[in-house]
């Protein structure tokens, strides 16, 4: 394996977060995993703050184990984004003269550690950001200074003091955004929020890479101003030595005044070796001439050195590193309060020790660090506790993802006669997670026991919002052959085959087939929509339709085709014009929906249209008399218009149009995709899909074609054709899958939103869960709208074996949720808050093994859909 390299990760909140005393006991344990990284808070104008952390992945991860959060790496290993305006670049000084406040000792700390976090966060105007270097506290020079200048401050032993702690950290802070003085501010409140401990802190403006070229300009003007100096002092050795002695006190003023403007140069060791070796270079001028190349040497590093200021960027200050201080040990002088100990000895000092690090470095102990690292958001209103996969749940079946201990976590493949059911709001997860479950439902067939699943099963998926779900998992399948047929009907798509909806091609009579239909309709309008004599009208309506149909598709082989029967049989109604009036107008129709529309006086001619076709019928009926469809559609004529023989009168005919209006209204409404209805498009039926293992996607979503034309069903048809599609599959299913689970075969039936197919009265999904185990039926369901199922459905649906939930946003919905996940009241931290606050791709799992109930548990969901968009 390659050597690990640092990059930037984005920093998530995730569930483990801590109380104030486990805050205290992992402090110590977090920052050794921090050394050399770089915390960033950037905030893009007024979205939310979003954190970054740069270092070795594995570090920041071990880190994240123990703060409580996630870290994910950013796409392509880019840079995370700064605002544009965020140049003018401040950073936090301690002042020469800062002391040390009271002292904090952790054990006796109850602060609300995460306030830290919010109060900077706070702090930040739109388009800024603020960055945080960390690296631990040199064990030699550095940490015998921050002792002695604890235990000076103090007037005791420094002891007692965390930021003599092995694991205290120095930092860098730099911010940036506009205007120029809003950035000294925020690097002020950001300096005091991190050391709270310490009297005062200014802001000084940075300049990325100015201390070199400042150091570069000064030893190249002092070696050039050598001859000046020998020809002034007539190149005496005493007055070269007094020369020597002045030049080296000059630079030592000027590296002052640089030091004071860029506080970190005190730091830089090659600019403290350059300006050493030009006090000797100038000592030693007195003596010998210097060359010309001397003097160019500088010169040529002070052009690069200013070309490389000149072409600074922000980056350059987030990575400088927080600066060690190697030069004399700083003191300040000693105020009355120095000189008195905690004990009551009085001590005469007139100088007490200074900071004891650069001036731009921070002192942050592990307490802070914490706080700082651990992302706010959403999630700090509540606490929630760590949850992991209960050990049965970690041995195999259907993976649901990985859970916070870094464990595999399945769904037993035993509980999923008991169905799934996913909750979350959109863009949540759930179509992935569903799509994960069907991966496994297509792979798992030569390997699962037949009581379970087994080769001898198919999968039933309506996909109700979108038709991707489909073509992802066609895609998987192209990369994971199976050797089982799969098929996509796209219903909106009038060359797509499809379901026969009106089981127009089953070798049962039309009488029957009207029945099913206007039940199947029924159950897909609204309730009490269809009901008593509309209910009659349509089941006539329909006899009539389906039986018309079947006569004119008998003549294609006599007429040359479907259309040119069609137009006969039109053609004759049309004659019949001086008896019904608008007969004239009649046109042919293409389906059984449209010969019953024709019939309810939905087409030209209206009632008159419709009265004629009566008169059709009852003519083929008697040209026919052993053809039953056209016998049941003569008694459906006389219920709806009369005897044909009676007298036709305006009056008659407004009577029969009251009686077949609320049944028109009806069947208008699939005028619209009468394409669905078309029989040539109905290849399948739920008996032939149910009959052998395979994959079925019934998209009911808007689609495109072949030669990328949209296709889309009419507005309220989605829903309607869908519980029309629900309605003949459930009958089909009991009336062919008897004692299937008992003979090994299965069906799992999955809809990416089922509130979609819901009813008022939701008798079907809820006798899925009820009694679909000895049909082999699996139910796999999924909603963002929990809250808009009937009361009944949504019992049924929480009394799933298996129950997830990703985030729920409603407040009602998620306390619900939370009452279904706890095994304590809430106690065990699974809560209504909890349930609105999970993260981004992780769920709540509750389910069963073969012996009882498991508590719930947290998982990250994998993207299954990985390389297949």
């Amino acid at each position: 394996m390659g050597r690990e390299t640092p990059q930037w990760m984005h920093i998530i909140r995730t569930l483990a977060q801590h109380n104030d005393d486990e805050h205290r006991v992992i402090t110590d344990n977090v920052p050794p995993n921090l050394d050399g990284a770089i915390l960033l808070l950037v905030k893009s104008g007024d979205d939310p703050v979003h954190e970054y952390l740069y270092g070795l992945p594995s570090e920041l991860e071990a880190a994240g184990k123990l703060a409580g959060f996630g870290c994910e790496p950013l796409p392509g290993g880019r840079d995370p984004e700064l605002p544009e305006d965020a140049r003018n670049i401040s950073h936090p000084i301690i002042p020469s003269n800062a002391k040390l406040n009271a002292r904090s000792i952790m054990k006796d700390m109850r602060s609300d550690w995460s306030g830290m976090r919010k109060s900077i966060e706070a702090n930040m105007p739109p388009n800024s950001y603020v960055s945080i270097h960390l690296r631990l506290k040199g064990k030699t020079v550095e940490d015998d200074r921050v002792r002695d200048w604890v235990a000076s401050e103090y007037a005791t032993t420094e002891n007692d003091s965390e930021l003599v702690s092995s694991n205290t950290m120095c930092a860098r802070v730099s911010v940036g955004c506009m205007p120029k003085d809003n950035s000294a501010r925020l690097a002020q409140q950001t300096g005091k929020a991190l050391f709270p401990l310490i009297s005062a802190v200014e802001a000084h403006r940075s300049r990325p890479r100015f201390a070199m070229f400042a150091v570069m300009l000064a030893l190249t003007a002092a070696i050039t101003l050598h001859p000046v100096a020998c020809l002034a002092w007539d190149l005496w050795a005493w007055k070269a030595t007094v020369g020597g002695a002045l030049a080296s006190l000059a630079g030592w003023v000027v590296l002052m005044v640089i030091n004071h403007f860029t506080p970190k140069l005190s730091l830089n060791v090659p600019a403290m070796a350059a300006c050493l070796s030009a006090m000797a270079l100038w000592w030693a001028s007195g003596i010998w001439d210097i060359p010309m190349w001397i003097v160019a040497v500088p010169a040529c590093a002070g052009v690069m050195t200013g070309v490389r200021w000149m072409r600074w960027d922000v980056w350059d200050d987030i990575f400088t590193p927080p600066h060690r201080y190697w030069w004399v040990k700083r003191t300040r002088t000693a105020e009355d309060s120095d000189n008195s100990t905690k004990l009551g000895v009085e001590r005469d000092q007139t100088r007490v020790d200074g900071y004891c690090t650069a001036r731009s470095t921070l002192l942050l102990t592990p307490p802070i660090i914490v706080a700082i690292i651990t992302p706010t958001g959403q999630g700090e209103a509540k606490r929630q506790e760590l949850h992991p996969a209960p050990e049965p749940l970690t041995h195999g079946g259907i993976l649901v993802g990985v859970d916070q201990s870094g464990r595999d976590t399945y769904i037993p493949v035993s509980q999923l006669f008991g169905g799934i059911a996913i909750f979350g709001e959109a863009g949540s997860g759930k179509s992935v997670l569903s799509h994960g479950i069907m991966q496994w439902a297509d792979m798992a067939r030569d390997t699962t026991d037949a009581k379970a699943w087994g080769k001898d099963t198919r999968i039933i998926d309506f996909e109700m919002k979108d038709i991707h779900g489909a073509d992802l998992m066609q895609a998987w399948r192209a990369h994971h052959p199976t050797g089982v047929e799969s098929h996509v009907m796209r219903m909106a798509d009038p060359a797509c085959p499809c379901i026969d909806l009106l089981g127009y091609h089953d070798a049962r009579p039309v009488r029957e087939l009207a029945a099913d239909a206007t039940a199947a309709m029924q159950f897909s309008f609204e309730d009490g929509d269809i009901r008593g004599a509309s209910a009659e009208v349509l089941t006539h309506a329909l006899t009539i339709g389906m039986a018309v149909q079947r006569h004119v598709e008998r003549q294609t082989g006599q007429l040359g085709g479907l259309r040119a029967a069609a137009e006969a049989f039109a053609s004759r109604i049309r004659e019949l014009e001086q008896r019904y009036n608008g007969a004239g107008k009649a046109r042919a129709q293409r389906t059984p929906m449209g010969w019953s529309y024709m019939a309810l006086g939905g087409t030209e001619g209206a009632i008159g249209t419709a009265r004629a076709l009566g008169q059709m019928v009852f003519t083929l009926s008697k040209e026919q008399p052993d053809d039953s469809d056209l016998r049941d559609a003569q008694a459906s004529c006389e219920q709806l218009y009369g005897h044909p023989d009676g007298k036709v009168t305006d009056a008659s005919n407004t009577r029969i149009d009251t009686k077949v209006m609320a049944s028109r209204n009806k069947i208008m409404k699939f005028m619209n995709c009468e394409h669905v209805f078309r029989t040539s498009r109905a290849v399948e039926t739920w008996e032939s899909v149910l009959a052998r293992p395979s994959d079925w996607h019934i998209a009911l979503c808007p689609v495109h074609d072949a030669q990328g034309r949209a296709w889309s069903l009419p507005d309220g048809m989605t829903d309607i054709i869908g519980k029309w599609l629900m309605y003949r599959l459930w009958h089909t299913v009991m009336s062919t899958c008897q004692g299937w689970q008992a003979l090994g075969k299965h069906t799992m039936f999955v809809c990416d939103e089922v509130s979609m197919l819901a009813t008022a009265d939701d008798t079907i999904l809820s006798a899925m869960k009820d009694q679909g185990r000895s049909f082999g039926w699996i139910p796999v369901v999924a909603t963002q709208y929990p809250e808009q199922l009937a009361p009944r459905l949504l019992t049924s649906v929480f009394g799933y074996s298996t129950f997830i939930t990703f985030n729920t946003p409603d407040a009602s919905m998620a306390e619900r949720t939370a009452a279904q996940l706890t095994s304590d009241m809430g106690e065990d931290g699974w809560t209504a808050s909890a349930v609105q606050t999970l993260p981004r791709f992780h769920v709540a799992l509750r389910t069963r093994d073969d012996v009882q109930l498991q508590p719930a548990c947290l998982v990250k969901v994998p993207d299954f859909d990985e390389g297949l968009r």
